[in-house]
């Protein structure tokens, strides 16, 4: 594991600079094989965000991170970002850089289990009061400030229940919350008028918990569970501490009491907070002994016991099962309500500090609180490395021994596997049966005196519950909440440090042979950064420290250097592509003939400038294949663009015997990733349009898609058979394309659209028969996983079959007969419009012709009434809301206002209501169907043309926007360096020109779009 993840990380790192650190830094090697061979999760953050390597090396990164200094560090990193999705995606990198931080000190040993869970809890309090503040700022906007009756502004505490109010949080640990806001009122009034406090703070704490749970290209922050709260699902998401105060006091049960016990103030207003704490307090801690409590939990233990023993995880769930955490924390828990009444000092929330505070005052004897301390220990060190291991939320030990005895490496077992799950085993049973036999001591039935009962368990005071928060799934599964409801890699630059040289020596002489050009040249020559770019130059001629060029190399590059500075002098972002040209070239490595081919090819240089200046995501795939730029040395894969039969050739080497699935599937990736580079390559140095690259890309992905079909086929066939019919013929299938993959209009990061339709009813005639429209939904399903998923030669195409006739239960396949009756009885208009861009795409000919007659009569065979425009006007409206997400400094070119979106949804609706009688109108391309619309006298052709080019306008942006960033994106950031770039890319004199034409076209295509679908 250790040794493929680092593998997988070396890709996208400078291996140079990896090595050179591995070989430098005496804790980078014990830190980089503990992390990458103990958790997954943790491999791809740092995978994802490799310059976080660095910041661990830190001396001052590798320590305990107080609550404040999490605080600041996070403010300090969201202070640039204004827009709600920019700070999202800002949280986000910086709980995962210090997940990563808070697991390598955990794996390496540096900070124990308390330690270790506190620092998870503070960092969720960090995130809380960040998501909070920024949730409360808006509310203020919209309603004003909240005040109580007497006029005085109140606000509102989050209260963090479970292990997070215990400090004591797991990786994968759910946000137990409750919201409690000080009084009853009404807010001063804002942008949209007035609302009483319980609206207001209703809406903060729902936009807390959207700002915490919401999924970015970032992942998400935490998932927040409120069910602990008055009522479950049923009750309001935040209550005032008047009904806090009643419902504690009139009608909580035992366990919601027992839940309190962990309640702590994690964020908000801290005058509220510590009213909160008051009134908790008082539900919790009462004064006299409660013979309640020991039967209570007892039955609570009762219901957990009976669930494991069904599912038959008794001895298996560190979490609930025998001897597991559960029965620590309720016996823990028992004392705290048994005697925190009379004696304040049991008032803890954490429990290894409340074990401690038992024992010492005598509730416990000082064996009896050792062996449950260790035992805790023990038990949520097992749990945080099942979790650690892929961030699931687990307690289930594995029943694979292999995989039991990693685990018990993981724990600290030494050993081969076989002999470290032996040992683990041993010592795991030694624990569970001694805190079980003190949990049956305690809380065992029919004891005349409770206190005879426990043989030990105390000295002088006797007695004791447990478990933590009883809530439904965590005690009597299902009674109380489920009752209630019913970075780019970045290469880490050293300064201005050089390869140490000896004074005088021959390295010296020889820098003389190449004249660098001072920094005023840059700047004058179009560099923003000149220092930098002087910097690049010179690691560029002399190779970066500790990986010093041999001879042959050197002078390569001295033969290199003058037709560099004259491409980079050419280029449309000089900075940019000189920044990119260093990352590639240091990732190739001294390759001398590599060099040799640039510098012998000036165009091939050109080009590669052009790319490194115009493209992240090529030049990544450069950095991270370096060889595929040989593949673009011979001029006729420039000059010429290929046909779908081209790139079918191409993709058949991945069908060569010898191969594996997963070798299959990795070449697939590669032959397309080469001729994607050919692809963008041609698109940005000018010798194609966007109309051909979205027709290249798309004969590419047809091709890819052809192949990804016939490699899921083989084995499926191989243990089902052929599916025939009743009369033993074939049956066929074909592969339906939509969206952009039907239209021919697909970009670079773009997804494809399908749903599979099959012939006649029937069934396999393999040894394991299954019916025929069951094979091709595996078919499909299986088909998408070949293409979509991320393997280390990356992604193929991501594929999307949300768009099938049918429910999201439904199969992926469906028959002729049964297409058309779901789009006749269930189908809604937006499924009829997305038909406008149906496109055979692969499949039997005989069955695509039935098919495209089908799909012909569902969408055309009945015009739409021009009153049902308002119909897809509406979807169009939640579209821009809820996925454009536009704010005065971000726009979104695909869905946002006059985006692309609203050309395409003109169009379609345009094709529904003219597309029945005239067949010209029945394009699934965009630009096509317009200039049928305008034959068909649907619009006016002066109209129809204006479109068009407002639509062509639009892919070029969109196409920059994805080739630019270092992920695709639809969105534009106003205030950012991209609008610059963009300019630049499309041959804007300045980045005012751009946004100048990129407004003026957004407005006009919103004018036109009003008024075609008015």
């Amino acid at each position: 594991m250790a040794l493929n993840n680092l593998e997988r990380h070396a890709v996208v790192v400078d291996r140079s600079v990896l090595y050179a650190t591995l070989a430098q830094h005496p804790g980078a090697l014990p830190l980089l094989v503990r992390v990458l061979g103990s958790s997954q999760f943790l491999a791809d953050a740092l995978r994802r965000r490799p310059q976080a390597l660095a910041w661990l090396l830190e001396p001052r990164t590798m320590r305990v991170w107080l609550p404040e200094d999490l605080a600041a560090e996070l403010a300090q990193a969201l202070a640039p970002f204004e827009t709600r999705e920019a700070r999202m995606r800002g949280l986000r990198r910086v709980k995962y850089r210090h997940l990563l931080r808070i697991g390598a000190r955990d794996l390496l040993g540096d900070a124990d289990l308390a330690v270790t869970t506190a620092e998870l809890a503070h960092l969720a309090d960090a995130c809380l009061a960040e998501a909070l503040a920024f949730a409360e700022a808006a509310a203020r906007v919209a309603y004003g400030a909240p005040r109580d009756a007497t006029g005085a502004e109140t606000g509102v505490a989050v209260v963090a229940m479970g292990k997070l109010g215990g400090e004591e949080l797991n990786y994968s640990s759910d946000i137990d919350l409750m919201f409690a806001y000080g009084a009853d009122g009404e807010t001063t009034g804002g942008r949209h008028g007035r609302v009483p406090n319980g609206e207001y703070f209703a809406r903060v704490c729902r936009g807390v918990v959207a700002f915490l749970e919401e999924v970015t290209d970032e992942g998400y922050a935490f998932r927040v569970d409120l069910r602990l709260r008055p009522e479950g699902r049923m009750g309001a998401v935040v209550l005032s501490l008047d009904r806090y105060r009643d419902y504690y006091r009139d009608r909580a049960e035992l366990w919601e009491r027992q839940a309190l016990i962990k309640a702590r103030v994690a964020a908000g207003d801290l005058r509220v907070g510590a009213r909160f704490m008051e009134l908790a307090r008082e539900a919790v801690y009462r004064p006299g002994l409660d013979a309640r409590i020991v039967p209570a939990i007892r039955a609570m233990k009762g219901q957990i016991d009976r669930t494991l023993i069904e599912a038959g995880r008794t001895a298996t769930n560190v979490k609930l099962g025998r001897g597991g955490i559960r029965e620590v924390e309720f016996l823990v828990q028992a004392l705290q309500l048994l005697y925190g009444g009379e004696d304040a000092w049991l008032r803890e929330r954490n429990t290894l500090k409340a074990t401690f505070r038992l024992t010492e005052r005598g509730y416990l004897v000082p064996d009896l609180g050792r062996m449950l301390s260790e035992a805790y220990v023990h038990l949520r060190t097992v749990e945080h490395r099942l979790q650690i291991l892929h961030e699931f939320q687990t307690h289930t030990l594995p029943a694979s021994p292999l995989e039991l005895g990693r685990l018990a490496r993981r724990v600290g077992f030494v050993g081969p596997p076989a002999s470290a799950a032996r040992a683990f085993r041993a010592r795991h049973r030694q624990i569970t049966a001694a805190v079980h036999r003190a949990f049956r001591a305690f809380f065992g039935a029919g004891s005349a005196r409770r206190e005879d009962s426990v043989s030990g368990l105390t000295q002088a005071r006797r007695g004791s519950v447990g478990a933590g928060a009883a809530r439904p799934e965590d005690s009597v599964g299902g009674l109380s909440k489920a009752r209630r409801g019913s970075v780019r890699p970045t290469p880490s630059r050293q300064g201005g440090a050089r390869p140490g040289r000896a004074r005088g020596g021959p390295q010296k002489a020889r820098r003389g042979a190449v004249r660098r050009p001072s920094v005023m040249a840059l700047r004058a020559t179009g560099f923003a950064d000149p220092e930098r770019a002087r910097h690049n130059l010179e690691r560029i001629l002399e190779g970066r420290p500790l990986v010093p060029y041999a001879g042959q190399l050197r002078a390569a590059l001295e033969r290199l250097y003058p037709m560099l500075l004259d491409a980079l002098w050419k280029s449309a972002d000089p900075d940019e592509a000189l920044n990119q040209f260093e990352r590639f070239l240091s990732a190739a490595g001294p390759r001398a003939g590599l060099v040799e081919l640039l510098a012998d090819r000036p165009e091939l240089l050109t080009g590669l400038v052009r790319v490194c200046a115009g493209g992240d995501l090529l030049t990544q795939l450069l950095i991270a294949q370096p060889e595929l730029l040989a593949s673009l040395a011979a001029p006729e894969r420039l000059l010429r663009g290929k046909a779908r039969p081209a790139y079918r050739a191409a993709v058949a080497q991945v069908f060569a015997s010898g191969l594996g699935p997963g070798e299959r599937r990795d070449r697939l990736r590669r032959v397309k990733q080469a001729e994607e580079l050919t692809i963008v390559w041609r698109y940005l140095s000018g010798l194609t349009t966007i109309e051909a690259y979205a027709r290249e890309m798309t004969a590419l992905a047809e091709a890819v898609l052809a192949a990804g079909w016939l490699l899921t086929l083989e084995p499926l066939v191989a243990r089902h058979g052929v599916p025939r019919d009743a009369e033993g013929r074939f049956i066929p299938a074909v592969v339906v394309g939509l969206g952009k993959l039907g239209g021919r209009e697909l970009c670079t990061g773009s997804d494809l659209d399908i749903f599979v339709v099959t012939g006649d009813e029937g069934r396999t005639d393999g040894g394991d028969p299954i019916d025929a429209s069951w094979f091709y939904s595996l078919a499909a399903e299986r088909a998408a996983s070949a293409l979509g998923d991320i393997t280390a030669a990356g992604v193929a195409f991501p594929v999307d079959l949300r768009l099938r006739p049918g429910s999201k239960g439904s199969g992926f396949a469906s028959s002729v007969a049964a297409l058309e009756r779901y789009y006749a009885e269930y189908g809604d208009l937006w499924e009829r419009q997305t038909l406008t861009r149906a496109r055979l795409v692969l499949g039997d000919p005989g069955l695509a012709r039935r098919v495209r007659a089908a799909l012909r009569r569902v969408v055309y065979g009945t015009p739409l009434p021009r009153a049902q425009l308002k119909e897809i006007a509406e979807v169009r409206k939640r579209m821009e809301v809820e996925l454009g997400r536009e704010t005065r400094g971000r726009s979104n070119v695909k869905y946002g206002r006059g985006g692309l979106v609203d050309v395409e949804f003109l169009t379609q609706a345009l094709q529904l209501v003219h597309g029945g009688d005239r067949v010209e109108a029945r394009a699934p391309a965009t630009a096509a169907a317009l200039r049928g619309l305008a034959r068909a006298g649907a619009l006016p052709p002066a109209r129809a043309a204006e479109l068009a080019d407002h639509h062509r306008f639009l892919r070029r942006v969109w196409a920059a926007l994805r080739l630019l960033g270092a992920r695709p994106s639809d969105t534009l950031e106003l205030a950012g360096p991209m609008p610059a770039r963009v300019a630049s890319a499309l041959g804007f004199p300045s980045r005012q020109a751009f946004l100048d034409a990129y407004g003026a076209c957004r407005e006009a295509v919103r004018a036109a779009y009003l008024e075609s679908m008015a």
